[in-house]
């Protein structure tokens, strides 16, 4: 006969009495191990924050970073905590270094407790190009000559040539 499963993942125990013609008696336990097919995932952090947006279902992010950002340290928790995961077809390592662009793949593949079913997450880090922000001229130079009292702050100068230039460089 047939005796039915509790929900995986949990285990089912069973005792089986055996009698004998002389009265004798002897109990065996079976326990069956019912192992979960959960390979999702309950969180994926970057640099300590949730990727945003982040479900359990969607298996796709782009997160972007900015230039100051160099690397990624990916904290990934499964919602079943028998299941595993590899990064990259590895182990997690501490950090991952970033390059400009998005040229930055991380493949989070978790394999569920069971062995069999597995999930793919692909994080996809853009990180920004550097913005300079400083417009301000360390010199100005006029026919090779430096520009006495020259001043980043000062933003208009007077220059003095012959009445026979025709051109300055």
């Amino acid at each position: 006969s047939s005796l039915a499963l509790n929900a995986a993942p949990a285990d089912t125990v069973f005792t089986i009495t055996v009698n004998t013609s002389d009265s004798v008696t002897q109990d065996y336990t079976i326990t069956v191990k019912r192992f979960s097919d959960d390979a999702s995932l309950s969180d994926i952090k970057i640099n300590g924050a949730t990727i945003t947006g982040f479900s359990p279902t969607t298996y796709s992010y782009t997160p972007s970073y900015n230039y100051s950002v160099d690397e990624a340290v990916l904290l990934i928790t499964t919602e079943d905590n028998n299941a595993t995961y590899e990064v990259n077809g590895g182990a997690i390592l501490a950090s991952y270094p970033l390059t400009v662009g998005s040229g930055n793949i991380f493949t989070i593949s978790v394999t569920a407790q069971d062995g069999v079913a597995t999930q793919d997450y692909i994080v996809t880090v853009t990180r920004e190009a550097q913005v300079l922000d400083n417009a301000s001229l360390s010199a100005i130079t006029v026919d090779g000559t430096p520009v006495a009292g020259f001043d980043a702050n000062t933003l208009t100068y007077t220059i003095n040539v012959d009445a026979s230039a025709v051109s300055v460089d």
